[in-house]
């Protein structure tokens, strides 16, 4: 190609982009068109000047309605109990006071049975000051739609999917799943009825000032915290409702709700509680039946956040007669009938460390080293309970301990034969655990071993 050509084409060119310029510039509205330019939308009603009074949803299977109170808040007609989502309804409300369509199908159907209309999808129907109206929501269009119909017009619209599925919602999308507004990270009471009867767990503050937990029922120990962190606090804001099951439930004992039900109830510091009662588990094991205290609702609960209930008491509290730290104790006395065994500890020092390092160790009078007594020691205070006493057990103690304490305090313990193989522990007069006779008979022979 020679020079001549070259300048040539490149003045054709210049021309012909000149010439592009010149028409757009005379037809802007060809510039920067965006498809939300082109889009169109029909308004299908419009009464957002009024207020709506009552909501009515049809579907295939079942209907509902919402009636709007003195308040402006919305009561579920056939349970006026249930607890509504009033925000979802709101949005429902504003969504059916004005209507707005992406398309409009035909003006005037010749068969509007042929959109899916005689057997509509849903029709909502709602009251407001001045009349009535209802949408019926009909057949799926081959586009991302539904065809949205009037009743007594011919006109046909095409709404997106998102709008329809909202006309077409059960009643429980727009109810309150939560029973209970509690704050995990502020529980300071648990009760709930266990395997060993109605275990209560409460936070309370020491005399440091310190909040610990506490065991009150169906014994009084110092509580687990770690534990109670672990297998109930995390799962407290888990115990929400997975299905309505019935509403208005006049036979509550089918469902294990009636007198035989379990109390579940827990409490924050800011006096927020959640009270339900706990009923029959579902078939799967997956979930369990369950009602607010003072509701006849029965709803569904999933099962595994609920776990805690059935694990025994000793999961939260120590399962020893009495633990007792060895820097508190100057002198236990093990006594069998008119036999006294004694353990001694002679300190020197004013710090705890100090003293450790320069204690005396003696048991019946003879100087024994510290491990010899530790381990002692340790098989008193590892003394476990086997069960809590059923029943009273009364007699002259086999085997008393007492503990006599830095801080002039003691603590004595009796056991008293039960059975030929367990004894009754009794503390400040009450027969509270029962406990093997043969791991005291393993501790009073060792005592009696040192001479």
């Amino acid at each position: 190609m020679n020079k001549k050509t070259l300048i040539s084409l490149l003045v054709v060119a210049i021309i012909l982009i000149a010439a592009t310029v010149w028409v757009i510039n005379l037809n802007p509205q060809s510039k920067d068109i965006t498809p939300d330019d082109k889009a169109e939308t029909y308004t299908v009603s419009d009464i957002s000047d009024k207020s709506l009074t009552e909501i009515s949803v049809t579907l295939p299977d079942t209907s509902y309605t919402f009636k709007k109170g003195a308040s402006d808040m919305y009561t579920y007609v056939e349970s006026p109990s249930a607890d509504l989502n009033q925000a979802m309804i709101n949005q429902l409300e504003n969504f059916l006071k004005n209507v707005v369509a992406e398309e409009k199908a035909t003006d005037d159907a010749f068969s509007l049975s042929d959109y899916g209309f005689d057997k509509p999808k849903s029709e909502v129907k709602i009251t407001y000051d001045g009349g009535e109206m209802i949408y019926k929501v009909g057949n799926l269009t081959q586009g991302n739609g539904y065809f949205l119909n009037m009743d007594g017009s011919k006109e046909v619209y095409v709404i997106h999917s998102a709008k329809a599925l909202a006309l077409m919602q059960p009643v429980s999308y727009f109810r309150n799943p939560a029973l209970h507004s509690v704050d995990s990270q502020t529980l300071t009471i648990v009760e709930f009825d266990g395997p060993d009867g109605r275990i209560a767990l409460k936070k309370e503050a020491s005399s440091t000032g310190e909040e610990l937990w506490n065991m009150t029922s169906p014994i009084k120990k110092s509580a687990d915290m770690t534990n109670i962190d672990s297998y109930i606090s995390q799962y407290i804001p888990l115990i929400t409702v997975k299905e309505f099951t019935e509403d208005n439930v006049s036979d509550l004992s089918k469902y294990g709700l009636g007198n035989d039900a379990r109390l579940l109830y827990f409490e924050d510091a800011s006096g927020n509680f959640g009270h339900i009662y706990l009923g029959n588990t579902h078939s799967s094991g997956m979930y369990t039946y369950a009602r607010k205290d003072g509701s006849n609702n029965v709803v569904s609960i999933e099962t595994k956040n609920i776990e805690f209930v059935d694990m025994n008491m000793f999961t939260f509290v120590d399962s020893l007669v009495n633990l007792e730290v060895l820097a508190d104790v100057e002198k236990i006395e093990f006594k069998k009938g008119d036999t006294v065994r004694t353990m001694d500890i002679k300190r020197q020092g004013d710090s705890r460390k100090e003293s450790e390092i320069n204690s005396e160790y003696y048991i019946n009078d003879v100087r024994v080293s510290a491990n010899s007594f530790k381990k002692i020691y340790t098989d008193i205070i590892a003394l476990d309970i086997e069960r809590l006493a059923d029943n009273i057990t009364t007699g002259n103690p086999v085997y008393e301990i007492t503990y006599f304490k830095g801080d002039g305090s003691k603590v004595n313990i009796q056991f008293i034969k039960h059975t030929e193989r367990h004894y009754g522990a009794m503390i400040d007069g009450e027969c509270k655990y029962i406990v093997l006779k043969e791991k005291l008979d393993n501790i009073y022979a060792q005592l009696s071993s040192i001479k």
